[in-house]
């Protein structure tokens, strides 16, 4: 079942159609993935993603071996090859969360000192203060409200661990955020393939994963550049926000979990 009608609307464009049928911002993105022009008589295929993937074997202890929700969301085959896309559409920011008893245990995988990990420990486990000064709310049903001391902390010193750290293991963490998950290979996103909210054959761009990882990585300084003191935030992952996932505390679920914010991804597409 898709999760979207956008997803709905990719599929619907490509399954059992022949390639010369395709609108032509079809049969360039279909010639990108094969590398090749297809036979005009070649059948696509298009599926929609399946609701979970087994995880992949060096992270089935942090996911305690349940089944994960894949990165891509369609699958195109064409001549006996199969092709893993992540949709996007619109402008609008999307997300990547996870716990931090999950988060933890990959900071220890990706080889982090004690004192990084506390870092971050630290930083999730705390309030964010922005919320409350926006909202004026506090939550006394989960323990704290506005006037709790830890919102005079800034988190100045762990900060500076944090990004050092997110900036040592961006490329493996951005694969991470972006193509993979936990997942086994079959649920990897190795293609972007993005256009407008209502349409996503519209305005249409697409890319390797994988390239747009690299391009992100190599354009974070011009992205910086653009940005005044007040627009940054204060933790990168490549031109991604790192942020504690609990600005909303009456939603318990989102209490003491990371969230990376990615936004501007349209920009490293082709």
């Amino acid at each position: 079942m898709a999760d979207h009608p956008t997803e709905e609307q990719f599929r619907d464009a490509l399954h059992d159609k022949k390639f010369s049928d395709l609108t032509d911002i079809l049969k360039e993105f279909v010639t990108f993935l094969n590398c090749s022009t297809p036979n005009g008589a070649c059948i696509i295929q298009c599926f929609i993603r399946t609701e979970s993937v087994p995880p992949h074997k060096k992270y089935e202890q942090i996911v305690d071996g349940k089944k994960q929700r894949p990165k891509r969301d369609v699958v195109v085959e064409l001549d006996k090859k199969k092709f893993r896309i992540s949709l996007k559409s619109g402008t609008g920011n999307s997300a990547h969360q996870e716990p931090w008893t999950k988060f933890e245990q990959l900071l220890g995988l990706l080889n982090a000192k004690p004192d990084e990990i506390a870092a971050f420990h630290n930083f999730i486990h705390s309030r964010d203060k922005k919320y409350f000064e926006k909202h004026g709310c506090s939550c006394v049903k989960h323990g704290f409200t506005v006037k709790d001391p830890e919102f005079d902390y800034d988190h100045a010193a762990e900060k500076k661990l944090m990004q050092r750290f997110l900036n040592r293991k961006k490329i493996p963490l951005l694969k991470h955020v972006l193509k993979s998950g936990y997942c086994s290979r079959d649920g990897w996103a190795d293609f972007f393939f993005h256009g407008e909210k209502n349409d996503i054959l519209s305005d249409s761009k697409f890319a390797k994963v994988d390239s747009v990882i690299g391009n992100i990585i190599s354009g974070k300084k011009d992205f910086m550049k653009k940005k005044s003191k007040k627009q940054r935030a204060d933790l990168y992952l490549g031109i991604f926000t790192f942020q504690r996932w609990n600005t909303c505390p009456d939603d318990k679920n989102k209490l003491d979990s990371m969230q990376v914010k990615i936004a501007g991804l349209p920009g490293f597409l082709k």
